[in-house]
């Protein structure tokens, strides 16, 4: 909008977006980094619910703990903070990811390989999930000379908006 308005356009219209109030975000890992997450969340107006199996059901949080599938079918907006583990492996992957609305959005700051990528790419290019911002890449440890150009990410968001990749920087504020 910026750019555009330095260009001498002043079409609103264009970047009309759409309101967080009212949506449900889930949170899968309500650990520091989670509840850090919740609290921005609640302050924005959203319904706030998680899935961690370390937590019991007789938690003293002002949030709704649901299923992992719950969480899925439910949520407006699912952000990922678990530590990448056997179990939570590609835990969204194709059958994960179908679960959930197809108007909603995945938020990985976490870890790459929680994501199974390719198969996000694809529900995303099925109109199956409507977006993706993440700061982690599945083999990020292993690109070259800090070159990402072929990873499966970095090639999609290039020609499309619903996928945004940032370079690890989550935490630095």
């Amino acid at each position: 909008a910026y750019k555009d308005v330095l260009e001498g356009k002043w079409d609103r219209n264009r970047f009309k977006g759409h309101s967080l109030f009212g949506q449900t975000l889930g949170i899968v890992g309500l650990g520091r980094l989670g509840k850090m997450m919740a609290r921005y969340g609640h302050s924005l107006g959203k319904k706030i619910i998680f899935h961690d199996p370390n937590i019991g059901d007789n938690h003293d949080f002002p949030y709704k703990k649901v299923s992992f599938e719950e969480l899925l079918k439910e949520s407006d907006y699912v952000s990922i903070h678990v530590h990448l583990t056997p179990e939570t492996e590609y835990m969204f992957n194709h059958n994960t990811i179908s679960m959930m609305k197809p108007s909603a959005y995945i938020i990985n700051t976490s870890r790459g390989k929680i994501v199974k990528e390719e198969d996000l790419v694809k529900l995303i290019n099925e109109g199956k999930l409507a977006g993706y911002g993440t700061d982690v890449l599945d083999g990020e440890v292993e690109f070259v000379n800090d070159n990402c150009n072929d990873h499966i990410l970095v090639k999609h968001a290039r020609n499309n908006p619903n996928i945004i990749v940032l370079p690890h920087i989550g935490g630095m504020t």
